[in-house]
């Protein structure tokens, strides 16, 4: 499998991107950084926090619904990373890498132990970056705060936990 996406990293996940996993160019590897890493996942559990805080007003009020969908991508995008980092490094584009579901890939690429449970949970957040906070993303005449719902927010809390809780193992945290 990894000898498929390298000779296809331009196609899909690889992006010939220069990050310091399989998918990187030859001519510069970054090097895993465990400090760096830690920061991010500190900053991932400090998100989970006020997702949590978010999800119990959830139960007050809908318009709290779309806030934890949008924690919840940002939980998994920063754990994610923080990840990366403590395994292999990555570099300043890849740290710009807004998809959670090649980071989600990747990382299982590198942590085969990892294999399809890290991108189903990114998966189920994916698409929560932008339309959680921006109108016209939405369908018809909702606005985020009011297409979002209870069930949403559940599913997208369960996913945050699950990557949080793999990346935490894997980083020994």
């Amino acid at each position: 499998e990894r000898r498929y996406h390298q000779r296809n990293r331009h196609h899909g996940y690889g992006g010939g991107g220069g990050g310091g996993c399989f998918w990187s160019q030859p001519t510069w590897h970054p090097t895993p950084d465990r400090e760096e890493g830690c920061k991010w996942l500190q900053q991932a559990e400090a998100d989970m926090e006020v997702l949590e805080i978010l999800n119990n007003a959830a139960d007050a009020t809908r318009s709290a619904c779309s806030y934890v969908c949008f924690l919840a991508y940002e939980v998994v995008c920063k754990a994610l990373k923080g990840g990366l980092y403590f395994k292999c490094g990555l570099s300043s584009q890849d740290r710009m890498q807004r998809s959670v579901v090649r980071l989600a890939y990747t990382l299982e690429a590198e942590m085969l132990s990892l294999r399809g449970m890290l991108w189903v949970h990114a998966n189920t957040v994916k698409d929560y970056e932008e339309s959680t906070r921006f109108p016209h993303l939405c369908q018809g005449e909702a606005i985020p705060a009011r297409y979002f719902g209870c069930e949403q927010a559940s599913e997208a809390r369960k996913s945050a936990l699950a990557v949080l809780k793999a990346v935490k193992e894997l980083m020994n945290m």
